[in-house]
């Protein structure tokens, strides 16, 4: 039961962190020469534990002209985009607690099971 928790929270955290780079982008929509960060899938890393790579996309955004007439970078980010990926990482994140508490409730029941035996 230990190391399906600390895997459950070790996923939690790591998409946590998802969650976190995605808001971020989507923070920066409307930010010129904004840097993409993408995040990559999860990683088991060591016995057990999950890890996200999150890596900033360096090609250049689109190109405009603003008020002054000066050539800007403008944000690579794509909305729409970036609200699926957090809908599925948030769906994922809940879906961690969820396995905790079934996992002790399983436990509890076979030694329950084994107590009155």
């Amino acid at each position: 039961m230990y190391t399906t928790f600390n895997s459950s929270i070790s996923g939690i955290r790591a998409y946590g962190n998802s969650l976190d780079g995605l808001a971020h982008n989507t923070a920066n929509i409307n930010t010129d020469v904004y840097k993409k960060q993408h995040v990559n899938n999860l990683n088991q890393i060591r016995h057990r534990k999950v890890a996200v790579n999150i890596t900033e996309n360096s090609p250049p955004g689109p190109f405009y002209k603003n008020i002054k007439g000066d050539v800007m970078e403008g944000s690579k980010v794509n909305f729409i985009k970036e609200f699926v990926v957090m809908i599925k990482s948030n769906n994922q994140f809940s879906a961690n607690p969820a396995a905790i508490i079934r996992t002790n409730a399983n436990v509890a029941q076979k030694s329950l099971i084994d107590i009155m035996a």
